[in-house]
């Protein structure tokens, strides 16, 4: 089974296993920007650059699943999605307990699900935090938690609808909607992410987090991009927001700049794409509002 093909059961096993329970799956990271590829690519729907433009589709080895801060400080939901899990065949990853879950991990394609949330905000009195590693329900320990992404602002506001096709493991066709965050937190995220492993030569990730940025600019809508303008003007002035921007201006300013050049290392560039109109976007996007 390919890696996307086991990927994709995993996404639907859980979303089926999960029924009724008011757990919608967002999808995060890169197999988020890959189901909105393929998706996107069976439309004729407008696009910031053209087809011709974006990098192949690159599908990951693993699900980074949000879950909303509401459901984390609920301890039915949480017990619930635990129970799914486990009854999935997931166990818990020794070194990240509880937020990381593997399935066969000695298998040629194992499938890893990391559960993360955004800003708790309203809900904060009801989750216990572990520093910056974990949260939980406050009322009852469960053997479930979530790793926060503080930078991932606005998260659970106007996402993405993919419909997303493909089989369980009992071969039974079956289809979900999942959907995916709005350009401006992803944004956010990647930015993040590029700037913590920038100097990680043993693995490619910072050329990775450079092509996905890439990616969100490239396949944002006109509604999108005018979103995640509008977006980054209401919280120009959060100490998140003003920190991505400092990343940005660092890392993604030039062509020649440490970002730009990760990008044009990665594999999958190719020298038609757009790396000057790339910066150019990503400027007016993550600037826009500020000072």
């Amino acid at each position: 089974m390919a890696a996307d093909d086991a990927l994709r059961t995993a996404l639907l096993e859980l979303h089926h296993e999960l029924g009724e329970h008011d757990i919608k799956l967002m999808l995060g990271g890169g197999y988020g920007l890959f189901l909105k590829q393929i998706h996107l690519m069976e439309t004729s729907e407008k696009t910031l650059f053209g087809r011709n433009l974006w990098p192949a589709p690159r599908s990951t080895s693993d699900l980074d699943i949000f879950l909303k801060a509401e459901v984390v400080a609920d301890i039915t939901r949480m017990e619930l999605l635990r129970d799914a899990l486990k009854q999935l065949g997931f166990t818990p990853v020794d070194s990240a307990q509880f937020y990381q879950f593997v399935k066969d991990p000695e298998s040629v394609d194992p499938v890893k699900i990391d559960l993360l949330v955004g800003p708790l905000g309203a809900y904060s009195p009801q989750i216990k935090t572990d520093g910056q590693r974990r949260a939980r329900p406050r009322s009852k320990s469960v053997q479930l938690h979530a790793h926060p992404v503080p930078e991932a602002i606005s998260i659970e506001n106007e996402a993405v609808a993919i419909r997303t096709e493909g089989v369980l493991s009992t071969g039974k066709k079956y289809a979900a909607e999942i959907y995916i965050p709005q350009g401006f937190s992803y944004i956010l995220m990647k930015l993040n992410a590029f700037r913590d492993q920038r100097h990680n030569a043993e693995k490619d990730e910072a050329r990775h987090h450079a092509l996905d940025l890439y990616r969100i600019l490239a396949m944002m809508t006109r509604s999108e991009y005018e979103r995640a303008r509008r977006l980054s003007g209401e919280h120009s002035q959060d100490e998140k927001v003003v920190e991505a921007r400092e990343i940005a201006t660092e890392y993604f300013s030039t062509p020649e700049a440490l970002g730009s050049l990760r990008l044009q290392e990665h594999p999958l560039f190719r020298r038609e794409m757009n790396v000057q109109q790339f910066l150019s976007e990503l400027a007016a996007i993550i600037r826009h509002g500020a000072g």
